[in-house]
């Protein structure tokens, strides 16, 4: 059986040990794991048991593993968001950014509405160097919450990013003046 978070193990020693290098991270957490794959092959419909597996897999450092898992994982399901995100983390721990970013993308597709996931993708769009496209959901998230954040990283990626500093000082100050920050 598994828990609802995966293997959790406890460290009751000094919170900052240096440790020697060695191979036992790679049999840590095996008998667990081997129970988690084996829930899969049980019923390989379940979407918790593919979400716990993927965790533990990332969990125990088993990172290309953990992505094919993850993939796998939205394959069973394509517009399950905790799929779309395991895939996003996985990718983005195996460095591979561009399909960390689709999988967020993906994730905004299936609820637009949700400012917090689209302020995420712009986030990560702006990481990956593509600031047209980041400045898109930083609007679509300033449209959608009340947040300032978003509407002030929705000027500001339009005054820089796309060179619109003129237009959006007009804006600006065409805005009722109110007591606080932006």
């Amino acid at each position: 059986s598994y828990g609802p978070t995966g293997p959790t193990y406890r460290w009751t020693g000094p919170r900052v040990v240096h440790l020697t290098s060695g191979e036992r991270w790679r049999t840590r957490g095996a008998r667990h794991l081997g129970a988690l794959k084996r829930a899969v092959a049980r019923r390989p419909t379940s979407r918790r048991a593919h979400h716990h597996v993927v965790l533990g897999l990332l969990r125990l450092g088993r990172f290309e593993e953990g992505l094919t898992a993850a993939q796998r994982f939205v394959a069973l399901d394509p517009d399950l968001a905790v799929a779309r995100e395991l895939l996003a983390y996985a990718a983005a721990i195996n460095d591979q950014p561009k399909l960390a970013v689709a999988a967020l993308a993906a994730l905004v597709e299936s609820a637009p509405g949700e400012a917090r996931r689209q302020q995420r993708v712009a986030v990560a769009y702006e990481a990956l160097g593509e600031p047209v496209r980041a400045c898109a959901h930083w609007r679509a998230a300033a449209e959608r919450s009340a947040a300032k954040r978003a509407s002030y990283e929705a000027w500001r990626c339009r005054a820089v990013a796309l060179g619109e500093a003129i237009a959006v000082r007009r804006e600006l100050d065409a805005l009722p003046r109110r007591s606080g920050r932006l």
